[in-house]
C-alpha cells in the first residue's frame, strides 16, 4: 500500500503550510514570527524594518469541484480579512501563490477557489516579490 503523507486533520495541515510559508518568506530576508492570533497566522519585518501581517490558507491537493469538472481547484475557507497579506499553499505541489488583501477582502466568510493551474514556480516566484516590496 503506497504512503500517504496528507496531513489528517485541519490543524496539521495549516501548521505544515505556516512553517512552509515562514520558511519561503525568511529565504527571501524578511522575518518571520508565526503566532496564534485570530485572523494572521504570521508577524513579517521586509529587510527595511516595515511590518506587514500575513494569514496562511493550506490545501492537501486540488480536487475536482463536480464530475463534469475538467480542472481541479483548491478550496479555501476565508473567515476574517485583517491580514494584509494573504498565502495559498498547494501542499501536493509545495507552491504558495500570495494575494494581497485587496484581492481577498470580497471573498470574507466564503470559499476562495484557485485552480490548479494557478500555482506554478514562477507564480509563487512572482508573487513572492510582491510581498517583498
Amino acid at each position: 500500500m503506497p504512503y500517504d503523507d496528507t496531513p489528517k486533520d485541519s490543524t496539521t495541515k495549516g501548521r505544515i503550510g505556516e512553517y512552509f510559508v515562514a520558511y519561503l518568506l525568511e529565504r527571501e530576508g524578511i522575518e518571520c514570527t508565526i503566532v496564534d492570533r485570530r485572523g494572521t497566522d504570521i508577524f513579517c519585518r521586509r529587510s527595511d524594518d516595515s511590518l506587514f501581517t500575513l494569514e496562511v490558507k493550506t490545501a492537501s491537493k486540488p480536487i475536482y469541484p463536480s464530475s463534469a469538472s475538467k480542472t481541479p481547484r483548491a478550496n479555501y475557507d476565508i473567515k476574517r480579512t485583517k491580514a494584509d497579506w494573504y498565502a495559498f499553499v498547494d501542499l501536493s505541489t509545495q507552491l504558495v501563490v500570495f494575494k494581497p488583501r485587496s484581492e481577498v477582502v470580497q471573498y470574507a466568510n466564503r470559499k476562495f477557489y484557485l485552480d490548479a493551474g494557478d500555482f506554478s514556480p514562477f507564480e509563487m516566484q512572482k508573487t513572492l516579490q510582491q510581498v517583498k516590496g
